[in-house]
């Protein structure tokens, strides 16, 4: 048995990710599962230390983790396993912010603010992405990190990928998909289009996304293989 961890910022994937892995690889277990938000075993943990960017009085908490083996070795502790492998989903940021936001108004998150006026979230996104990509620098056989615009691309590529990182065996010849997944809507080829030909930035205007550009981390967006847009 191989035991994971899967994390995401909520809206990131992450429910498609803890569907697809147990239903293509034999003899995996995964094992963030019903923690408090608050605590590292949760999937949308906030590793960053900038507390006051956390969009919900949930996810606060005052673990610091300066090294990923610090973080890991805490993660062990509370899972109670010897030995755990990592996936990290992420998402374009335009597209991530506006489910995001949505997400935000239905919870009635008191961080939300009307309209395109939440840069704050942007943040939020940036320094999430910039620890898990730090963490990924100090232990790359041991962290996977899954676009989930590459996902939808092209599943059985990284899913090969997840196969081959930690040694996996699959169940069937062929991948398994998941046209609708726990907290989602049905994915359907209009959605599809929607991540893959972009056109979620026909919902901003050149204001809104100059706003929200300005508040992303450059170099983590570019890390993740991701573009800052400016119209």
């Amino acid at each position: 048995m191989k035991y994971f961890m899967v994390y995401g910022l909520q809206r990131s994937g992450t429910n498609y990710v803890e569907t697809l892995l147990p239903h293509n690889f034999k003899d995996i277990s995964l094992e963030n599962m019903g923690y408090p938000r608050s605590l590292p075993v949760h999937k949308h943990f906030r590793l960053y230390d900038e507390m006051y960017y956390v969009p919900e009085q949930k996810y606060l908490n005052n673990f610091h983790y300066p090294h990923f083996d610090d973080f890991d070795a805490h993660v062990k502790r509370l899972t109670g396993k010897d030995e755990l492998h990592y996936v990290v989903v992420v998402k374009e940021p335009y597209s991530w912010y506006i489910s995001y936001c949505n997400l935000a108004r239905k919870n009635r998150w008191p961080s939300y603010l009307p309209k395109w006026a939440n840069q704050h979230y942007m943040i939020d996104y940036s320094l999430f992405c910039k620890k898990w990509l730090e963490f990924r620098r100090e232990a790359p056989e041991k962290i996977l990190l899954l676009r989930y615009e590459d996902i939808l691309k092209d599943l059985p590529g990284n899913l090969e990928k997840v196969r081959a990182q930690f040694g996996l065996e699959k169940i069937r010849e062929e991948y398994q998909n998941f046209s609708k997944v726990d907290m989602s809507k049905r994915f359907t080829s209009t959605r599809r289009n929607y991540y893959l030909k972009k056109e979620f930035l026909n919902l901003f205007t050149d204001e809104e996304l100059y706003v929200l550009t300005e508040n992303l981390d450059q170099a983590v967006v570019e890390e993740l293989g991701y573009e800052l847009v400016r119209r």
